[in-house]
């Protein structure tokens, strides 16, 4: 489900209604439209309280064969520059690569400068044309996966090449595929349990899968925006009266959350009144207002957990 461009959450909205950096543009259907660089984005959610949005991005490189096995179409979105923005490649993303003999390398530079980088890589193979996606995993076969490597990277370049370069017959009439995947996204959506997926099916050319890009409120951390007016220390950043000001984890920036004793996967802590408070009735936890989205606060808590352990 995407979201409405005129009821997006702050930061983000409308020209004259956005923070700097956050403006989106209406869409067919009123669809949220991100714009970074030359590049638009369809936004599915975004959590104020936790600095990250879900967008819809089409694969970094894609490559398809004709019945022949050559290949016939090159597309994708190329390397992604998020320098100049609130924006970050997120580790709640994962890499992945689907083709048969394919290696997929990335390296990722960090918004500190070239100082700070690092790199990650899989490479996919094929045994034959009996080989098939089991219960749609991605283990090697025609499809590998790798983790994001840093935090607060804004640049990114990449290599998506073949091993070896020739083409060995499997290609025909498939695609494949580099892209950015969010960790909680399948990466082939028909898996089952027992089932086997011939390559075929499974090497078809990929549209719009969801990826996810965090974000700062400034680029500055609590402690300098802290410094920068003590004669004010109730207005040094953008955090509401019942929020606080939370580091990100690469401390390019901050963002907000709402206090101990309101909600903290729902309501908006740069808005006044913003932020929900929470109500104990017996031994169960309600609040006083419907989330947005229960299954990806759901989701959203989990990736907090995790982020923790």
């Amino acid at each position: 489900m995407n979201l409405n461009c005129i009821n997006v959450p702050y930061p983000f909205g409308l020209r004259g209604k956005s923070a700097p950096g956050f403006r989106v543009t209406c869409g067919r259907n009123s669809q949220a439209i991100l714009r970074i660089g030359e590049h638009r984005f369809r936004i599915h959610y975004v959590s104020p309280q936790h600095g990250f949005v879900v967008i819809s991005a089409g694969p970094i490189r894609q490559v398809c064969y004709d019945r022949s096995g050559r290949p016939a179409r090159i597309t994708g979105i190329k390397p992604m520059n998020l320098k100049g923005t609130p924006f970050f490649f997120s580790k709640r993303n994962r890499l992945v690569a689907t083709g048969c003999h394919y290696s997929f390398f990335a390296n990722f530079t960090g918004s500190l400068g070239k100082q700070n980088w690092s790199t990650t890589r899989c490479t996919t193979q094929c045994n034959g044309h009996t080989d098939a996606i089991i219960n749609g995993s991605c283990l090697g076969t025609a499809c590998c996966k790798t983790d994001m490597p840093m935090d607060g990277a804004q640049e990114f370049t990449f290599t998506f090449d073949k091993t070896p370069p020739n083409v060995t017959g499997e290609e025909a009439g498939t695609c494949s595929a580099a892209f950015f995947l969010d960790l909680e996204e399948q990466i082939f959506t028909n898996g089952r349990d027992g089932w086997q997926m011939p390559l075929k099916d499974a090497l078809v050319r990929f549209g719009e899968r969801r990826m996810v890009l965090d974000w700062v409120i400034e680029r500055v951390t609590c402690e300098q925006a802290a410094s920068r007016n003590n004669f004010a220390p109730h207005h040094h950043h953008r955090c509401n009266n019942v929020s606080s000001c939370i580091n990100a984890p690469s401390r390019a920036g901050y963002f907000c959350r709402c206090n101990a004793g309101y909600n903290q996967y729902d309501g908006n802590p740069y808005k006044a009144g913003g932020c929900i408070v929470k109500i104990y009735a017996l031994t169960r936890k309600r609040t006083l207002a419907c989330p947005q989205s229960t299954a990806r606060m759901n989701k959203e808590s989990l990736h907090v957990l995790a982020q923790k352990a």
